[in-house]
């Protein structure tokens, strides 16, 4: 049976005249690729995959928890932007980035599942996060305003993509899910300039972008930090404290992982700022160039028709 994430991206897609393939756009040099990935998540994966850390897990997690709500969000908000989107090259832009979005949330949530059957306390956490961010702020916000935030939040995930893919992080992680995040990481690299193109066309106003990030990064921080905690104190197991903040504290900051964030995230700050001043589309090209190679693999470039075919009923392994 179709997922609601399945249901919502197809009924939030663009209409394509050409309804056998995906379309593929590009500003300048840089093209963005709408791809399918699934991910064969093993039952013996352990509960702490990521470099066994519980405390580590349990942020990645909470970040992995957040995807799939958070695309549909960006969805919406590109969606009601689109008729104010006169060039050709920017809507085919956003049609490539909400066909990308569509398929995060379709391998996050298939990492859901995998969570489940290990007892980790999914859908509390986000029904509550759903609730307050989308029921309870979303609708006081200006329409302007959201598409800021969207920018930062892409802003914020791509500086996850640069600091994780730069450092090859993933490694240390179960290797499925590792290459769910690696994937994710490479295409939010790939379309990370697209809602802040659509916010320079609609909005130009710099004192926006800045509202936006302002509410964005502690809106954020906050979110992984209560998801973490939430998803902790749902774990009973017993667990070394001492341990656990010393493993966190020289992945966070003796590796320089935090800092090198921070930094990233200052950028956007910047009046002059766009996210292409750092052209950094090797690191997605080394993940992305061997999922394309691998066509027509199970791995590949979706068609509207599949889409279609899963929305309509069709199923999904996890």
């Amino acid at each position: 049976m179709a997922t609601r994430w399945q249901k919502f991206a197809y009924r939030q897609l663009p209409d394509v005249s050409d309804a056998r393939q995906l379309p593929v756009s590009a500003t300048a040099a840089h093209q963005i690729t709408p791809r399918r990935q699934r991910f064969a998540f093993c039952a013996s994966t352990p509960v702490d995959w990521f470099r066994e850390s519980r405390l580590l897990t349990a942020v990645l997690n909470a970040y992995s928890l957040l995807v799939p709500d958070n695309e549909r969000y960006y969805i919406r908000i590109l969606q009601q932007h689109l008729h104010l989107i006169d060039d050709p090259e920017l809507r085919g832009s956003i049609t490539a980035f909400i066909r990308q979005e569509a398929q995060h949330g379709i391998g996050h949530e298939a990492h859901w599942a995998l969570l489940r059957t290990q007892g980790v306390d999914v859908d509390s956490f986000t029904r509550v996060a759903n609730r307050v961010l989308y029921k309870i702020i979303e609708p006081i916000i200006p329409l302007p305003v959201h598409l800021s935030i969207v920018a930062a939040i892409e802003h914020i995930n791509a500086s996850f993509g640069q600091v994780f893919l730069s450092r090859n992080l993933m490694a240390d992680a179960a290797p499925a899910i590792g290459a769910l995040f690696d994937w994710h990481f490479a295409e939010e690299i790939e379309h990370k300039a697209v809602a802040f193109d659509v916010l320079k066309a609609c909005h130009r106003s710099y004192f926006i972008r800045l509202a936006g990030a302002l509410l964005a990064f502690p809106m954020f921080a906050t979110c992984i930090s209560v998801g973490s905690l939430w998803l902790l104190a749902r774990d009973r197991r017993p667990m070394s404290w001492r341990k656990e903040l010393r493993t966190a504290w020289r992945f966070w900051i003796s590796e320089r992982v935090l800092p090198d964030l921070f930094g990233q995230l200052l950028l956007h700050l910047k009046p002059g700022f766009h996210p292409w001043d750092d052209d950094n589309s090797n690191l997605a090209r080394a993940i992305l160039e061997p999922i394309d190679a691998a066509l027509p693999a199970e791995i590949g470039i979706s068609t509207t028709s599949e889409i279609v075919d899963n929305a309509q009923g069709g199923s999904r392994a996890a």
